[in-house]
């Protein structure tokens, strides 16, 4: 009976002393909370003490005076083209949408009338001395630049109109991307849509005629830019220093309708044009009744597209998801390409 009553001492006895231990812990928190507490008060009754003795002293500027009318006169550019902004025959309304849209941009239009029209245009008017501080940087950036240079560097505004118009025209040229741009050091263009680059420059003879480049030395390549109008199985355009044969395009009229008869089985890896570059991948469809060719990384796309067919590639990495063609097919596809 003894024993028993020994035992359940004891054990009340180990509550109890693990009760006073988390007590114990508890209280180290609270204390180590209430001095991080107090350290904070103590901070914020420093940064009180100096703000309080703080002097501020606020500089109302004088305004000028108009001498004819006796009002007093703007003198801040941004005032001046607010206060002609509310001269304007304009509702409340639209004025504000003038100042929020005009105001604070990066552009400039000559005239505040055609600024106010154009309330979706993000502009800033130039009348009034109102100007980007942008292209106040820019401009002095450019007189210093070109005096230490001792070059002249001709700044020019254009309108919003003539950008979107050359933007218009770029969009509808397709450019043929130059391969090993980082080896190329000597850039000559050769009239509309074609350039010749070299990978070292030439300062021989017949390179240089009356003191303007010519790529007439070898070592020189022609690049030529197509449009999306221009049909690809049309003739090819002669270039300078190189008179092309008409046989190129008629082999390329007979390469394209050897392409278009040929029926590539499913499953079998082509070379195929996409937005006027080729890409390799499989069929997986054929559909005969609009001659359109199904494959995996892109929309059906005409027969005429497909260059070639190509062989069985060789799966590369721990994954095996890797394909690798054999150079003699990538240059087969380059050769059926550049005659396009």
């Amino acid at each position: 009976m003894i024993k028993i009553l020994a035992r359940r001492t004891n054990k009340s006895l180990s509550r109890a002393n693990k009760k006073i231990q988390t007590l114990d812990m508890k209280v180290k928190t609270l204390n180590t909370r209430k001095d991080t507490l107090r350290k904070k008060v103590q901070r914020l009754n420093r940064k009180l003490n100096k703000s309080s003795s703080r002097v501020y002293t606020i500089r109302t500027p004088q305004p000028s005076t108009d001498t004819e009318t006796g009002v007093p006169s703007p003198t801040t550019p941004k005032s001046r083209a607010i206060t002609e902004i509310n001269q304007l025959n304009m509702t409340p309304r639209s004025r504000k949408k003038v100042r929020q849209k005009l105001l604070f941009q990066n552009c400039i239009l000559g005239d505040t009338k055609e600024a106010a029209q154009r309330l979706k245009g993000k502009a800033k008017i130039k009348t009034m001395g109102v100007i980007c501080g942008k292209l106040i940087h820019r401009y002095r950036m450019g007189r210093q630049i070109s005096r230490s240079l001792g070059v002249h560097i001709k700044q020019l505004l254009k309108a919003r109109s003539q950008c979107t118009a050359a933007h218009e025209e770029l969009s509808n040229l397709v450019g043929k991307q130059v391969k090993g741009t980082i080896q190329v050091h000597a850039v000559i263009p050769l009239g509309e849509g074609s350039i010749a680059v070299r990978n070292t420059s030439c300062f021989c003879d017949k390179c240089f005629v009356d003191g303007q480049p010519v790529p007439a030395c070898d070592g020189w390549t022609v690049h030529r830019m197509s449009k999306t109008n221009i049909v690809q199985n049309s003739e090819a355009e002669q270039t300078t220093g190189h008179d092309e044969s008409e046989q190129q395009g008629t082999e390329l009229m007979e390469c394209n309708k050897i392409n278009t008869d040929e029926l590539y089985q499913v499953n079998t890896y082509v070379a195929a044009i996409y937005e006027s570059r080729w890409y390799v991948g499989q069929v997986l469809k054929y559909d005969e009744d609009d001659q359109e060719y199904n494959i995996n990384f892109m929309i059906w796309i005409p027969s005429s597209d497909v260059l070639c067919s190509l062989d069985e590639p060789i799966k590369q990495g721990k994954t095996r998801n890797m394909f690798k063609f054999s150079g003699r097919d990538l240059e087969k596809v380059r050769n059926l390409f550049d005659r396009l």
